[in-house]
């Protein structure tokens, strides 16, 4: 987070707030876009190629095989380039997909919306309340996100997907620009818009409740993989994996997508209801989460049989209590 501190610390100690690095980024979006994209294209290839390379003992006594990705080492190099074919691939101690899951894009994405704050203040003279308090949010969610590292470590873009063009591209280029679509949608003069005290207790309240139940579930799911809740009702399958069914877990199989989906409801909101195209995220990330959803039941399938069949009877709901 020093990035944003520093550009923050720029903001205020600058004459008039005028910071020439934050309105670079506003004037040339379509350019850093294009760079974003041509980098992420490059870091997928490197990668790619990285993967067919023997690894080295350090000590000299042999080479190991890299960790491959099951679900990108099919054979075919379109589709393993896409997917990943190397699961964690490093430079010495480096963790590429880590570094990049967590740190860039998620970086880049809160100076993009300081950068909208910056010009509508600069531009037009004004900043408004709807832009702060989104921008405000997905700040909130980005320091969520670096202060509790751990718990990325149990998503399915760590565990299962190997680094490839789709994490490449994902995390370097369409997380930044996409996510920060809202703050972009609201900088422009046409699109002012003046929330108020009720609406804006309205969508605070609803970003909080969507973070509790997005951390909660996640937290109770932590401490009973650590053995801390061993009185919580589970199903104990045949490779010695204990599946939760008790507690928030016993509401959906994936109830803290529900709380991911709420908070992205509220960032929308923000934007009032001018046009659809300032809620492609909602969108977006509800598609996203459905088909992570279906991905991990067939895996989960595969793997645990009849326990995991017991699993879907004892809760049946997938992401949103009897809905779906």
């Amino acid at each position: 987070m020093n990035v944003v501190a520093i550009i923050a610390a720029r903001v205020v100690l600058a004459k008039n707030y005028y910071v020439p690095e934050l309105q670079f980024v506003y004037d040339h979006h379509l350019h850093l876009i294009a760079v974003s994209i041509i980098f992420s294209f490059a870091m997928a290839i490197f990668v790619y190629a990285g993967s067919f390379v023997p690894l080295t003992h350090e000590n000299g006594l042999g080479t190991r095989e890299r960790i491959l990705s099951i679900n990108g080492n099919s054979g075919n190099p379109i589709y393993d380039f896409f997917i990943g074919r190397e699961l964690n691939p490093r430079i010495g101690a480096w963790d590429i997909k880590l570094f990049c899951e967590l740190r860039p894009g998620l970086l880049l994405w809160i100076v993009i919306d300081l950068a909208c704050i910056h010009h509508q203040y600069h531009q037009y003279g004004v900043v408004t309340d709807s832009i702060l308090l989104v921008s405000a949010l997905q700040a909130i969610y980005v320091i969520d996100c670096s202060f509790y590292e751990e718990g990325s470590l149990t998503m399915l873009d760590i565990t299962t997907d190997g680094f490839g063009f789709m994490l490449s591209f994902g995390d370097l280029a369409w997380l930044p620009w996409t996510y920060s679509l809202q703050a972009r949608f609201l900088s422009l003069p046409q699109n002012h818009v003046h929330l108020g005290w009720l609406n804006l207790l309205l969508i605070v309240a609803l970003s909080g409740f969507g973070f509790y139940v997005y951390n909660a579930s996640n937290n109770q799911k932590s401490e009973f993989r650590q053995g801390r809740l061993e009185n919580m009702e589970y199903i104990k399958t045949k490779t010695g994996t204990k599946l939760l069914c008790d507690g928030w877990w016993s509401k959906a199989q994936h109830i803290n997508y529900l709380g991911d989906w709420l908070i992205a409801w509220a960032w929308c909101f923000t934007t009032g209801f001018r046009s659809p195209i300032s809620y492609y995220y909602v969108v977006f990330v509800g598609g996203l989460l459905i088909h992570r959803q279906m991905r991990d039941d067939v895996k989960c399938s595969a793997k645990y049989g009849e326990q995991w069949a017991e699993y879907k009877r004892r809760v049946p709901y997938k992401i949103i209590p009897y809905v779906y």
